[in-house]
């Protein structure tokens, strides 16, 4: 069984893919580009708010 930590702002849906993204699967959307950004973002402030101290 998994657990799982559901990230506020953490998922992104991109209509039309296949022209905002390039065969690397990179961002050649501006506004597509910012939005991954933010989602990126939010996962990495949720990782902090709950990582445990190194023993």
């Amino acid at each position: 069984m998994l657990n799982a930590n559901v990230v506020k702002d953490g998922t992104l849906v991109i209509s039309s893919v296949g022209t905002k993204l390039n065969s690397k699967g990179e961002a050649i959307d501006e506004d597509t580009r910012l939005f991954l950004e933010l989602v990126v973002e939010s996962i990495i402030t949720e990782i902090k708010k709950k990582k445990a101290p190194l023993a």
